[in-house]
């Protein structure tokens, strides 16, 4: 989805709404995958001499719990706002020292790309790390079982190679 973006430079305060679904990302994900489509709500507003984007993005994705490796449903809502200013402007803006601005460059100032932005914005909003459960046991380290859906026989006595000396002290004292 792109917006036209000529008539919102020559008209201060003008606004253009939009509104679409965006179901064909799915090879854009990574290791997440898209349950329902993406549905983006938003505008784009001239605020003098940069555009403000606004949107609000809604989807439902699957992704694999960090310890246990099933699928876990994620539903995401996104509230996103960015700016974005010409090169013109942007000269003006470092010139008269307006540092507390985070404006954007446009590539091209005739058309503003949706997906790009809704793309990256989707995947910076996924956790690094996906839980099924907060207290989910994960797999097994020698066998391999998912300990949330059965206890394996594995006899683990890992002792950390630091503490070998304390464990063979305490030992020692039992007997």
């Amino acid at each position: 989805m792109k917006i036209n973006l000529v008539k919102l430079w020559k008209e201060s305060g003008a606004k253009e709404d939009f509104n679409f679904v965006w179901e064909d990302c799915a090879e854009d994900l990574g290791e997440a995958s898209l349950i329902k489509p993406i549905t983006v709500k938003g505008n784009v507003s001239n605020r003098g001499n940069y555009l403000e984007l606004s949107l609000h993005l809604k989807t439902e994705i699957m992704l694999l719990c960090s310890r246990c490796l099933e699928e876990v449903k994620l539903p995401l809502k996104l509230d996103v706002t960015e700016q974005f200013c010409s090169k013109e402007a942007g000269s003006e803006t470092e010139r008269a020292g307006n540092e507390n601005s985070l404006l954007s460059f446009l590539e091209n100032e005739d058309w503003l790309d949706l997906k790009q932005i809704v793309l990256e914005n989707l995947l910076l909003s996924l956790p690094m790390r996906v839980l099924c459960m907060p207290d989910c046991p994960g797999l097994c380290p020698e066998c391999g079982v998912n300990l949330k859906e059965s206890k394996c026989n594995c006899q683990r006595q890992d002792i950390d190679p630091r503490f070998e000396a304390l464990a063979q002290l305490k030992k020692k004292m039992e007997s």
